[in-house]
Order: structure tokens, then C-alpha cells, then sequence
């Protein structure tokens, strides 16, 4: 037994050595090698920035939006995207730039996004500061500075770099020691609710844990109010500007809405077989997104960095696994319906600072420590830039899939869905523009057709794509007057009847090919078909008689 203690005691002397070896990282050395963290996060994200493909979709919404508050010097009054904090925030850079092209508004707009990425190192260092030494904490601002989908989103020009930023930064504020910083937490708190609505949930876990920290405290019973005043007259102003303009402040309007369709409605028992059979496929989608999501990192280091995290009941271990938990509520509930990881990335900051408990404890393990976590953080960069050549943007499809877009516009009128490359639709009225800036109303105003939408997901003339039965999506559709079909080989991103209908397409009669890329030499394979509502009536006529 004495051995076995002197051993222990032994191996606990050797890591406090190394603990307060970490101490005596000079203040140089700690600059140089975050500067070298920063400067490699920076030339990932700059070399899979896609600076010749247009923004599209979410992104080219709130690229007109930002656009319009730079011209107009205010908010917009016929339009508002749900979530308009990062457009506003974007419009005082599109104010400060000059540029008659369109196309150079979207690389600065892809510019500050990468930028705010960076800058989130900086708070994840100091939250991992928190809990680990210097080293350490550094390991933890790598993993992020890394991380493949912290990459891939920080150069799609949308909300989540900003979004992240600012939660990272709150939950750093909150942590502290000082009152002062722990107040602007709050502030944090609403200004990243404005940017994306789930960010509310993080009043909860910062009220109830600021009581818990300062129970003692008799200033308390008027600091949580005040705090909550200033969270809510922060968020007032532009809630009522959506309620004005969309007629939904898209921030506690959601949460009657998230209730009512998580109720049954009534007894009946198809409605009960529908909503389990819903539930396990929202159950499915969860379980697929969140594993997918931790390849290629957290997969291997998340796992025994909750066991570790649990095993030390510290108040700031507890604190930052009860905000984890609270953030997860959203995010989860998001990716259960919405096949899409990007609703996990405000998670990966604290999953970073998990995951050090893992490498302090593999590290540990060896003599020659630093070369261990030298070994480690390059073999998280290697991982990283690996899954990044998998998944990085092909550009001639996207090229291929731009200039097939002008062709679908000019040979149809309205048609279906096929994101993501429909959203290569509107790109081709803006590249028709003789002059840019230009407000959005008038950009629209002046192309009254299919291929100037300015925004694909609420665009009359693209009708989305919700059911695997072609018959019934026809039939819902023709009153909505669609003419033509856009059937491509995506078949992972299509409904059943896509696929069908592209290798079977002398099966559908009422279907006349117009138009098939293969004859233009493209890689990518997109077929055009005119409806035949007539002849398509009379077949289902037949079949139901």
C-alpha cells in the first residue's frame, strides 16, 4: 500500500512540476505561439474561401439586407430576415466600402466573417484559461482555430461566426471574478439574441447560476432584475421592428410555436402513430447530425473530457456544464427536424475546452510532455485539413451549376426547388446589373421574372419540394402554376421521385424533355422537362376511375 501510494504521489509531483513548468511560459513565447495558431486558422480559412462563387441562399438575403441599411441609413422597412443582427452589423463594413461590383461586397462580406472566426481564438483561449495553465489553454484555442466546420462556415458569408463569437465572449464574461465583467454578460447575451433567437435560453443558466455564485450576497435581490431589464430593453427596440415589418419578432413568438408542435392534438390513434413515427425519426436525425458533427475531433476527445468534468464538481466545471446544457436544448431541437450541423457550432467552444480535460490526461501519461502536445495539436491540424480536402467546395459544379442556372431561366418560368444549386437563380439577374449599389425594392421592381428573386426560400416562382410522390406534388403545385421539372443526378439531396424520373423519364409521358446538360458537354447532369397538365390530368383520371 505504501508503494502504491509513493507512486501516486510520485506521478501527482511529476504533473504539478509540469503544471507549474507551464507557469514559466515566458509572455513572448505565449505571443509567438498564439500568433502562430492564429496565423494558421487564418491561411485554412483564406485558402478554402471560395472568392469567384457568389454568396447564395441565407447568405444573399442577409447580403441584401446589409446592403439596403448602407444605402438607406436605416433599417429597412418593407423586409426583414429573421435573424438581422449580422446584417447589421455587416452594413457598417458594406458603408465604409466602395465597389460598382456586386461580387466584391460578397468577398468582404465572406472577409468579415473569417475575421470574426479568428477573433473568436482570443475568448476561447481565456475560457480554457480558466480551467487549465497556459499550454493548455492553448491546445484548447487550436482545436477551434481548426476545427474543419468552424472553417468551412467562417467563409459562407452567414450568422454563425458572429453568433459564436459573442456567445464565447458572454460565457468568458460571465466566468470571471470580477462583478463588473460578469454584468456585461448580459448585454452579450441579447446582442447575440438578436443574431440568431436561440441565444435566449442563456439568460436561464446566467441567472440562476449568478444566484447560486453570489447567494450571500444581499445586493443580489436587485442586481438579477436589473440585469434582466437591460436584456430585455436591449432586445425591445429591434423586436418591435420585426413585429412592425414581418409581423413576428421571431424571439419569444417561437416558443409557443416550439410547444404546439411538440403537443397531439387529439386522441385519435393514426395522429398518435404519425407523431411516434415523427418522433423517431426526429430522434434519428439527432443521434446521425451530433456523431457526424464530432468527426474528425471530438469524437476522440469529448467523451472522457465529460467523464472528467463531471468527476471534479468544481462550481465552474458545474457552471460550464449546465450552460452546455441549456445551449444543447436549441441546437438539438434544431438539427431533429433540419438536416444541418451549423445549429451545433455555438456548442464547439465549450466541447474545445471539454476536450482539453482529454489531452491534459493523455499528456500526462508521457515523460516528454511537451512534445506530446506538440504531436497533438498536429495531428488535430492534419485531421482537420484532411476532412477539409474531402468536403471542400468543387468549383467547377458550382460554376457549371451558375451558368446552367442562366439556362434554366431563360427557358422556364416556374419551377421546383433543387437547392442548393437553385440558389443560383437570383445570382444571374444581379449579374445583368448595369450598376451596383442598388436598393433591393428597385432591383426588384426592375426584373419582374423567375430569375431575379432576390431570395430563393420565398420566391413565387421556385415552389419547394415536400413530398416523394411526384403525382402529389404536381397536384398541389398546378394551382400554384408551375410549368417545368429541374431533375438533376443529386439524388443524396432529392426527394424519391428526382431520381425517378431522371433514369426513367419515358415512364412519365406527361413530362417533355426541353433541355439536357449532357448535350453541353457538362459534368453536371440537369434535365428540363415541360408539364403536360392536360395529358397528366387525363392519366390520373384513368387511374382513379
Amino acid at each position: 500500500m505504501k508503494k502504491l501510494s509513493n507512486e501516486n504521489n510520485s506521478k501527482k509531483k511529476i504533473e504539478q512540476n509540469f503544471e507549474n513548468n507551464h507557469k514559466e511560459l515566458t509572455r513572448l513565447h505565449l505571443i509567438i505561439i498564439f500568433s502562430v495558431i492564429i496565423l494558421i486558422g487564418l491561411i485554412l480559412r483564406i485558402y478554402y474561401l471560395p472568392f469567384e462563387v457568389p454568396i447564395t441562399l441565407d447568405g444573399l438575403l442577409f447580403f441584401w439586407y446589409a446592403n439596403d441599411i448602407s444605402l438607406l441609413g436605416s433599417l429597412p422597412l418593407d423586409y426583414s430576415p429573421a435573424n438581422n443582427g449580422w446584417p447589421i452589423f455587416l452594413s457598417f463594413f458594406f458603408q465604409m466600402f466602395d465597389s460598382s461590383n456586386f461580387i466584391d461586397y460578397m468577398i468582404l462580406q465572406r472577409s468579415v466573417t473569417v475575421t470574426l472566426s479568428i477573433l473568436t481564438i482570443i475568448p476561447l483561449y481565456f475560457l480554457c484559461r480558466r480551467f487549465f495553465s497556459e499550454k493548455f489553454a492553448l491546445v484548447g484555442a487550436a482545436i477551434f482555430a481548426f476545427e474543419p466546420r468552424i472553417i468551412q462556415n467562417s467563409v459562407f458569408g452567414v450568422t454563425e461566426p458572429l453568433f459564436i463569437l459573442l456567445v464565447t465572449t458572454s460565457i468568458v464574461c460571465f466566468l470571471t471574478k470580477y462583478k463588473q465583467v460578469i454584468f456585461l454578460s448580459f448585454p452579450l447575451i441579447a446582442l447575440a439574441t438578436i443574431v440568431r433567437a436561440e441565444a435566449i435560453v442563456l439568460i436561464i443558466p446566467f441567472s440562476v447560476l449568478y444566484v447560486i455564485r453570489f447567494r450571500n450576497s444581499k445586493k443580489i435581490i436587485y442586481e438579477i432584475p436589473l440585469l434582466i431589464l437591460v436584456f430585455i430593453l436591449i432586445i425591445t427596440p429591434i423586436s418591435t421592428y420585426r413585429i412592425e415589418v414581418t409581423g413576428n419578432d421571431t424571439i419569444f413568438s417561437r416558443i409557443p410555436n416550439v410547444l404546439e408542435s411538440k403537443q397531439i392534438s387529439d386522441n385519435n390513434e393514426s395522429l398518435e402513430n404519425l407523431k411516434n413515427s415523427q418522433t423517431l425519426e426526429e430522434m434519428k436525425n439527432v443521434f446521425m447530425r451530433v456523431g457526424w458533427a464530432s468527426i474528425p475531433i471530438f469524437i476522440f476527445l469529448v467523451p472522457y473530457g465529460i467523464f472528467r468534468i463531471f468527476k471534479e464538481r468544481k462550481m465552474e466545471n458545474m457552471s460550464i456544464i449546465t450552460i452546455l446544457f441549456f445551449m444543447s436544448i436549441p441546437a438539438i431541437y434544431a438539427v431533429s427536424f433540419l438536416p444541418d450541423t451549423k445549429y451545433l457550432y455555438v456548442l464547439y467552444p465549450i466541447l474545445c475546452l471539454i476536450s482539453v480535460f482529454s489531452v491534459k490526461k493523455f499528456v500526462n501519461l508521457f515523460s516528454n510532455k511537451n512534445l506530446v502536445l506538440v504531436t497533438l495539436v498536429s495531428l488535430v491540424l492534419i485531421a482537420s485539413i484532411s476532412f477539409l480536402e474531402i468536403k471542400k467546395i468543387d468549383m467547377s459544379h458550382e460554376n457549371e451549376a451558375l451558368e446552367i442556372a442562366g439556362i434554366i431561366s431563360e427557358q422556364t418560368k416556374i419551377i421546383n426547388q433543387f437547392t442548393m444549386e437553385s440558389g443560383y437563380l437570383p445570382i444571374i439577374g444581379m449579374k445583368e446589373l448595369e450598376e451596383f449599389p442598388v436598393l433591393r425594392s428597385e432591383f426588384v421592381d426592375k426584373n419582374q421574372d423567375m430569375k431575379h428573386c432576390f431570395n430563393i426560400h420565398s420566391c413565387e416562382y421556385i415552389i419547394a419540394v415536400k413530398t416523394d410522390n411526384i403525382i402529389e406534388f404536381l397536384k398541389n403545385s398546378e394551382e400554384k402554376g408551375i410549368t417545368h421539372l429541374i431533375i438533376d443526378d443529386r439524388d443524396k439531396r432529392r426527394v424519391k421521385f428526382v431520381s425517378d424520373v431522371f433514369q426513367n423519364e419515358n415512364k412519365f409521358s406527361y413530362l417533355t424533355k426541353i433541355y439536357d446538360s449532357k448535350d453541353d458537354q457538362y459534368e453536371y447532369r440537369v434535365k428540363i422537362f415541360k408539364i403536360d397538365f392536360e395529358k397528366f390530368n387525363q392519366i390520373n383520371s384513368e387511374k382513379n376511375s
